[in-house]
């Protein structure tokens, strides 16, 4: 995968963890910008070439300040975020192992465009760009050419923040970041700690609190004052259930 494959499919995987619902202002703009050269066909690109047919009218862009831009982008990212699912469902081993499952996925389209280039001391250069009836179409092929020749793994689902990550190394994995992975293991632990070890579970939660109070004064001496003098915290009570 090249620097260029992996920026692209991780602004689709960013965009499909978008909550569009709650997102801020900046990031909000940032995405209205950033949306126009992802979510459309490089038109510019192709010159006179484009102006020898008729484009499908999805593809004409409406401007970013109307309300009609900005239901393109919710419709758009649940394009993606179908894509990326059909991907991770695609990928997912058969129950017979002796049977390999090929996914067919097809695509409806018109026509394609395209255009050869040719520079000084360079070869002929073919470029295309899939022109298609829907732009939900047109986005799921750009996310699958845009994986074709990865690993099957590339996408994945995050079993500790449910949301998309990019995996282009070689091996599997479960969580998007280390961040994830011990706070699902730091989850489990606390839950096989409550049901089958109860005074265990106790001196946990008491460790737990020390060490967060221990970072609560550290963060809070380095923002507000080294010498400022913090309470000591309050030891939690227990209540004795044999009385």
């Amino acid at each position: 995968m090249d620097a260029q494959q992996k920026e692209t499919l991780l602004w689709f995987v960013d965009f499909a963890n978008l909550d569009l619902e709650t997102i801020k202002p900046g990031e909000k703009a940032k995405l209205l910008v950033e949306a126009k050269d992802s979510l459309w066909p490089p038109m510019e690109a192709w010159g006179k070439l484009i102006l020898r047919q008729k484009p499908p009218s999805w593809m004409k862009i409406p401007p970013k300040a109307s309300q009609g831009y900005w239901e393109i982008i919710r419709s758009s990212q649940k394009a993606v975020i179908e894509a990326l699912e059909e991907n991770i469902t695609a990928s997912v081993p058969p129950n017979d192992p002796h049977e390999k499952a090929i996914p067919l996925i097809t695509f409806g389209y018109d026509k394609m465009f395209w255009a050869v280039a040719r520079g000084y001391k360079f070869p002929y250069k073919i470029q295309f760009t899939p022109i298609t009836k829907r732009q939900d179409q047109y986005l799921r092929l750009t996310i699958f050419m845009l994986l074709a020749g990865c690993p099957e793994h590339t996408v994945r689902w995050c079993i500790g923040c449910n949301k998309f990550f990019l995996n282009p190394t070689n091996r599997e994995k479960q969580f998007c970041s280390a961040k994830c992975l011990w706070r699902v293991n730091a989850e489990r632990k606390r839950k096989e700690l409550k049901e089958n070890h109860p005074q265990e579970y106790e001196a946990y939660l008491e460790k737990q609190r020390d060490t967060m109070k221990r970072y609560y004064d550290k963060k809070t001496k380095k923002k507000v004052n080294p010498n400022v003098k913090i309470a000591p915290r309050k030891k939690a009570r227990t209540i004795d259930k044999d009385s």
